[in-house]
């Protein structure tokens, strides 16, 4: 969990450094990083989760990659936006407290549901 917790970390840095460098060439509000890291959070989360439960880390990633690429490229009528992360295009630039709050409520949950499969895993000697 350590490991996890400084790759998070490590990752969130990065992220803020990139940002701030495009964000100094395009004009781009500074919310969209929130927006970005909650996203981020929420998926690693999912990946972690799934890692753990499916006991395979092509399995979580080809799940967690699933949902990205189904979200935001085929499901056009929104019928999956109440469980979404992904805001619509037109609402991308319009901040969301409500999507960040509850992408960061699915990041804990899923977090602790990965603490709780990995007391489960195979030991091997």
């Amino acid at each position: 969990m350590k490991q996890y917790v400084i790759v998070l970390l490590v990752y969130g840095l990065m992220e803020t450094a990139v940002f701030a460098v495009v964000g100094n060439m395009i004009d781009m509000p500074y919310f969209i990083l929130g927006q970005m890291t909650a996203e981020t959070m929420c998926v690693a989360a999912m990946t972690y989760f799934f890692a753990f439960l499916l006991l395979n880390t092509g399995g979580c990633l080809l799940v967690s990659f699933g949902y990205c690429v189904y979200i935001n490229m085929f499901d056009t009528l929104n019928l999956f936006g109440f469980m979404s992360i992904f805001p619509r295009p037109e609402e991308f630039l319009v901040w969301d407290g409500g999507r960040v709050r509850d992408a960061l409520v699915a990041a804990a949950v899923l977090n602790a549901a990965g603490v709780v499969c990995m007391k489960f895993r195979r030991k091997y000697k």
